[in-house]
């Protein structure tokens, strides 16, 4: 029985992966045909550098370059691997990061690297800029990305230029055999099944795993390991305490990498606690909860992340999201010009400002005064960040005649969140290849109301409340970020909307298949 499970999941999850990363190649070269096609990029051995940007945003890669946080990942990992002397940090980091690119596309057009051959090297002595240049250490926020890219270097031998943009959706296939893993065991193998298709067909997804602003696709990555571990704390016909304790220091031993890689993670741990506060209720031992916490949390505290992002200066902004009383903006240029506005001085490098101490210390005063000045405004925010992190109200429109799936900002303090959603493909859509369908918000929504609604007077009412355990415990993990930091940045709030396809193969489950008993 064991080994059919195993088989089975390991089938499921190997289906799913396939047509997730023939999905993400297919995003990836449409991409590089908009390039092409609008002339942005002159150099011939630029065109390579178009992976480096979000899957499926075309426009934004055809504007911008990289963001800069990849490159400060890449060349520190790049520098570590061969093992470069250390020289005093670039402050001009512009013109760093361009030479950086510049030489990097040179190299993978000489050694001829497609765009999803992230395990391919190219020549040591083809990346002189990154012995000779070094970004500042501040940049490298979470500093887990170059780490883990500099062990990728260590394993392939060479500086792997295209290993860093992949390394998050390399992570993820070993996630959906965890999920396809417990939904098999829990009975529900078609559930697992549909949960793994759903997130295979989803532009976002994969262009969340691809994302290089800032590692994002180790946030989906620790959703999915909450599922996993949601689904046998929840839904398992019978659970153990070995098998608690197991799960959870292994889900503890994965944290503790990916927020290494993106701080943010940490903020879905409520949810991984009441997950396991459920399963030590169901085996009769409420006292193990605590055990079961500091399985989970002490591979992190053991390993504390050397730096993480900047939090206060984010939450300062995050409030423009709701914010229409104060000077709160949802963007870096509003956090400077509140800074210069008050007299602080960042230190001598004033394109760091918004990561120094200094700033994190005031962006902390001018919050926690304002919040307890007056808390009402506060809540009303909180109240408003909840309606449209469950309704999704900014996905409501269907798609206009120039492709977008979103409502325009209608208030100034909202500031760069169009340009937010507009970096990946939005959460309702599904598709395959060039072809993506739009799916309406109260359609994706329904069936987990539906779920609700028999949990409450239906016939299967005990399955569907075991599912919606199983769902609050997601959501719980999943509305943290938005809710507490901002819906402005529109990808924690739309990765609460995968939620919904947790939901909608749950429903399915209670509907269509027998409980296993075994």
């Amino acid at each position: 029985m064991l080994r059919r499970r195993a088989a089975v999941s390991f089938a499921v999850a190997a289906v799913a992966s396939a047509l997730l990363f023939y999905n993400i190649a297919s995003a990836v070269r449409m991409d590089l045909r908009e390039l092409e096609r609008r002339g942005r990029v002159e150099l011939p051995d630029l065109y390579p550098l178009a992976i480096f940007k979000p899957a499926g945003s075309a426009e934004w890669s055809a504007l911008y370059p990289a963001h800069r946080r990849y490159w400060s990942d890449y060349c520190g990992a790049a520098r570590s691997f061969l093992e470069a002397a250390p020289h005093a940090p670039t402050t001009d980091l512009s013109a760093a990061s361009l030479l950086c690119q510049r030489e990097t596309a040179a190299a993978i057009g000489k050694a001829g690297i497609r765009p999803w051959e992230f395990w391919r090297t190219v020549a040591a002595g083809d990346l002189r800029s990154i012995v000779e240049t070094a970004p500042p250490q501040e940049m490298n926020e979470d500093r887990g990305r170059d780490s883990l890219a500099a062990l990728g270097f260590e394993l392939r031998g060479g500086v792997a230029p295209l290993f860093p943009y992949w390394m998050a959706a390399l992570a993820f296939p070993p996630v959906l055999f965890w999920i396809a893993w417990e939904f098999v065991r829990a009975g529900r193998p078609w559930a697992g099944l549909g949960l793994l298709l759903l997130l295979a067909l989803s532009p976002f997804v994969g262009d969340c795993l691809v994302f290089v602003h800032s590692g994002l696709g180790f946030y989906l990555g620790a959703w999915g390991v909450l599922v996993a571990l949601s689904c046998y704390a929840t839904l398992a016909p019978r659970i153990t305490v070995g098998g608690l304790l197991s799960r959870a220091f292994l889900a503890g031993l994965v944290l503790s990498v990916f927020v290494w890689c993106r701080s943010g993670v940490a903020m879905l741990v409520p949810g991984f606690l009441l997950a396991l506060v459920i399963g030590a209720r169901r085996i009769g031992r409420p006292w193990l909860g605590l055990g079961l916490a500091a399985a989970l949390l002490i591979p992190a505290l053991l390993s504390p992340a050397r730096a993480h992002h900047a939090v206060w200066h984010a939450l300062w902004e995050g409030m423009g999201d709701f914010d229409r009383t104060q000077d709160h903006v949802w963007t870096d240029k509003a956090a400077r010009a509140k800074l210069a506005a008050a007299g602080v001085d960042p230190g001598p490098d004033a394109t760091m400002k918004l990561v120094s101490p200094v700033s994190e210390a005031y962006f902390r005063r001018v919050v926690m005064t304002e919040i307890t000045r007056d808390p009402l405004w506060y809540a009303q925010i909180l109240v408003r960040r909840i309606g449209a992190t469950l309704f999704q109200t900014k996905l409501w429109p269907f798609r206009d005649a120039s492709g977008r799936t979103f409502a325009l900002k209608r208030f100034p303090n909202e500031g760069q969140i169009d340009a937010y959603y507009g970096w990946t493909r939005t959460v309702d859509l599904l598709g395959i290849g060039r072809r993506a369908w739009e799916i309406p918000i109260p359609l994706l929504i329904a069936p987990t109301v539906l779920l609700g609604w028999i949990a409450w007077r239906g016939r299967a009412a005990e399955r569907a409340r075991r599912c919606l355990l199983c769902l609050c415990c997601v959501a719980v993990g999943a509305s943290a970020s938005p809710l507490l930091i901002t819906v402005g940045s529109a990808f924690e709030v739309q990765i609460f909307a995968l939620v919904y396809f947790v939901g909608t193969v749950l429903l399915g489950s209670v509907l269509l298949e027998p409980e296993d008993e075994s």
